[in-house]
């Protein structure tokens, strides 16, 4: 309701994100606890899917909701999160299906902040990580990379 009063209110999104968060976590036990653990991965990617999807939609009446493109780039990492299969952190299609939705926004405002905030963001899902800063400290290397690391303690280095 909140939402449909006021679409670009970040303190709504905001709720709604932590309120989504919230019911995928109680969710989530509740699956655990029936011993449908096997279920839980996808029952979240449904949500999350369905709140993309919702988002894209306010996003499409009107490009300058940059609220709408932030919800988006919270929730999909949580949806691609698990697929082994991509050597992204999104498949590879839906990046290029959200920079197409992005060429028109461009178009139809090219000075809106929100459209190129969210373009940055999704570029960097593509871009090789890069070392930005490299200081030896108390007999350790610490190094400094360009982007956030999925999975940094798995990394076989």
């Amino acid at each position: 309701m909140m939402l449909k009063a006021d679409e670009r209110n970040f303190h709504c999104w905001n709720y709604r994100l932590w309120a989504v968060e919230l019911y995928l976590e109680e969710m989530e036990k509740r699956l655990i606890a029936f011993k449908m653990a096997d279920h839980v991965q996808r029952a979240k990617c449904d949500m999350l899917e369905k709140e993309c999807e919702m988002a894209e939609g306010i996003i499409r009446k009107n490009f300058a909701n940059f609220s709408a493109w932030h919800y988006r780039s919270k929730l999909m990492p949580q949806i691609y999160i698990r697929d082994p299969d991509n050597i992204y952190s999104m498949p590879l299609s839906k990046i290029k299906s959200d920079l197409e939705m992005l060429k028109h926004a461009f178009f139809t405002d090219p000075k809106d902040q929100g459209s190129w905030n969210y373009h940055e963001w999704l570029i960097n899902q593509i871009t090789p990580i890069q070392v930005v800063g490299l200081r030896y400290e108390e007999a350790s290397i610490l190094v400094g990379l360009s982007h956030k690391v999925s999975h940094f303690d798995q990394l076989d280095i």
